[in-house]
């Protein structure tokens, strides 16, 4: 999470909230280097030449201060106290689009490398718990397809929904964890018509969703309406993608050429919740 004097920035895993948080540190400098969030030599390495060039480019900001907070994927629960008042920003990425990205940035395939997670988000931890079973039915495993990465996601939200009575997909567990004040007593009694009357919205928090398909553009426009100068953000509109570690997809790795018919219409029935909120994903 990212607090700024503004607004709170809640970073949902595999959002490009990378992106983000690299164009925030870049407007608003950095403060005295926060703790590392990875034991890794390299993530120390790579965080503090980001630092550094942060300060060259941008010495001293007129925004404000800008503070990375632990934990780095908090949810709406997780902002304190005293910033709950401010607008929070978050992204959203087309469920199509997370699931590649999930299944890509392959974290699932190196969970020995890390420690168990002090903040676990709802997605990892419930892989988490399923991942021993999966991988003895697979002995294959990591070099699993895409259709079976699908499938661990499934068996994952299945994890959730078996105590709920619900069949809802991975990225809909998520979301409502991350953006629902009351996310355990509201995903049991969604339904078509909760969804479909827009009765959700008064249970979630007050959040401005930019598009991951249309980030350089909507966070642009966001900053802008925030106070932030048209001179300082210009650069945004011509940025790169940022992946996290360096780890990220090609260009012509498009989430579309991932899927077989059956498979979309498995991924638009499990997070239809999802579809109906945001209807311009349903492609």
């Amino acid at each position: 999470m990212v607090i700024t004097d503004k607004f709170v920035y809640i970073h949902m895993p595999k959002t490009g909230g990378t992106f983000v948080t690299s164009v925030l540190e870049h407007l608003h400098g950095l403060p005295d280097p926060s703790p590392i969030r990875s034991d890794s030599v390299r993530s120390f390495l790579t965080s503090l030449l980001r630092r550094l060039q942060a300060r060259a480019m941008n010495p001293a900001s007129i925004y404000g201060q800008i503070t990375n907070m632990e934990p780095k994927h908090g949810t709406c629960h997780d902002i304190p106290e005293q910033h709950r008042d401010k607008p929070v920003l978050s992204n959203m990425r087309n469920p199509y689009d997370w699931y590649v990205s999930q299944f890509e940035f392959s974290w699932w395939k190196r969970t020995f490398m890390y420690h168990p997670e002090k903040y676990p988000t709802p997605a990892g931890f419930a892989i988490e718990q399923v991942l021993p079973e999966f991988e003895r039915e697979h002995p294959h495993f990591p070099d699993i397809s895409f259709s079976e990465f699908v499938n661990l996601c499934y068996q994952a939200a299945n994890f959730f929904n078996d105590k709920h009575g619900t069949d809802f997909g991975l990225y809909t567990h998520s979301f409502v964890r991350f953006n629902f004040r009351v996310a355990m007593e509201v995903i049991a009694r969604i339904d078509r018509d909760y969804i479909g009357s827009g009765r959700y919205s008064l249970d979630m928090f007050d959040v401005h969703f930019i598009k991951t398909c249309r980030l350089n553009q909507e966070l642009y426009d966001f900053l802008k309406s925030m106070g932030y100068r048209v001179e300082d953000l210009e650069f945004i509109l011509e940025l790169g993608k940022i992946f996290p570690d360096g780890r990220g997809r090609r260009d012509d790795q498009n989430w579309e050429r991932y899927y077989t018919p059956s498979l979309k219409e498995f991924v638009r029935e499990k997070e239809w919740v999802l579809f109906e909120m945001f209807p311009d994903f349903d492609v």
